[in-house]
Order: C-alpha cells, then sequence, then structure tokens
C-alpha cells in the first residue's frame, strides 16, 4: 500500500499537474490566439504567395519558375481577388498582377509562358506581353482556385550562371500586387 501512495505522489501526481496546465494554456492560447499574433505583429494569412526558382537553359541563359500560390482555401474571381487583396494592406491600388520588370543593364526577357498542364483546371490568367521589347510582362489573375498552385516559365536572353539557391542572381525582378517577390 506504501509503495502505490509512493508512486502516485511522485511520478503520476506531478506528469497529471503537467498535462492538465498545457491543456489550460493551449485552450488559452486559443481563445487570445488573435491578441496573441497582432502582439507580435503577425497579421492574417495574406492571399497569394509567389516564388521563383532561377535555372539555366542549355545555352547557358537564365530562366526561371515562378509560381503562383493561392494561401487561402477560398476560390476568387478576379472582382474578388482585388477586394482581398486591397482590404490586406488597406492599398486601393492593388490588383490581382505579376509584373515581370528586367533589372539587368543588358538583355530581356524573351517570354513567359503558363504550364498549361500544371494549371489545368487550377484557375484562368491572361499573359500580356510588353509592347516594346525592354517593357514589362504582366500576368493577369481572372481566376484562382482554392489553395492552388500556377507555374509560369520565364526565358531570357542573357547568358549568366546561375542556381536555384541565388535568387539575387536574377536578371529580372517579379512583382506580386505592386510588392517584389525576388529580394
Amino acid at each position: 500500500m506504501h509503495a502505490n501512495r509512493d508512486l502516485w505522489g511522485n511520478l503520476v501526481a506531478p506528469i497529471a499537474v503537467n498535462l492538465i496546465s498545457a491543456a489550460m494554456l493551449f485552450v488559452a492560447a486559443l481563445f487570445f490566439r488573435s491578441a496573441i499574433l497582432s502582439f507580435f505583429g503577425v497579421g492574417p494569412e495574406p492571399v497569394l504567395h509567389a516564388v521563383v526558382e532561377p535555372y539555366n537553359n542549355d545555352a547557358g541563359e537564365v530562366l526561371g519558375d515562378l509560381f503562383l500560390i493561392n494561401l487561402r482555401g477560398e476560390r476568387y474571381n478576379e472582382n474578388e481577388l482585388t477586394a482581398a487583396l486591397q482590404e490586406e494592406t488597406e492599398d486601393a491600388q492593388r490588383r490581382p498582377e505579376l509584373r515581370i520588370t528586367w533589372a539587368a543593364g543588358t538583355g530581356r526577357v524573351t517570354g513567359v509562358e503558363s504550364d498549361a498542364v500544371f494549371n489545368e483546371g487550377k484557375g484562368k490568367v491572361s499573359i500580356d506581353a510588353p509592347p516594346r521589347p525592354d517593357g514589362d510582362w504582366v500576368i493577369r489573375i481572372e481566376e484562382l482556385e482554392s489553395r492552388a498552385v500556377l507555374r509560369f516559365t520565364i526565358t531570357t536572353n542573357l547568358p549568366r550562371i546561375t542556381r536555384r539557391s541565388a535568387k539575387a542572381s536574377l536578371p529580372f525582378e517579379v512583382f506580386l500586387a505592386g510588392q517584389v517577390i525576388t529580394d
């Protein structure tokens, strides 16, 4: 009988207290989640995210795979996406588009293509070529499915060695809804 009391007092009781305390902290954190996130400067989940993966083709020219990601579990048309982006930052100028701008001195972006097979059923975009060779390419997002990932390939005529981890070697910048993503 004395051994059972020692087991309870020395082992089971402290474990039970720790488990109950952890559960109480977890419930309190869930209850005060928004206050905790705003205290640490973490805002709501953004609507879109984009990333560029640079690489070289066989001729040594820089290419980039551009991935656009809908981070929310909602389907958007162009107007709904515009409203969500503007609400996200309270910026009335934000538009659902990706703008590819040439940043190197020589060369240019020679093409932007949507990966039709990869993107099938995930959304609808239009790609606007620049009116002059040194202008910006624009990808306009017209529809985007919930949690969709769209893929585009950016081609250039600049021969420069690059690696997937070398974002600084990109000769172009990509702006998503007015904010640069290639820094």
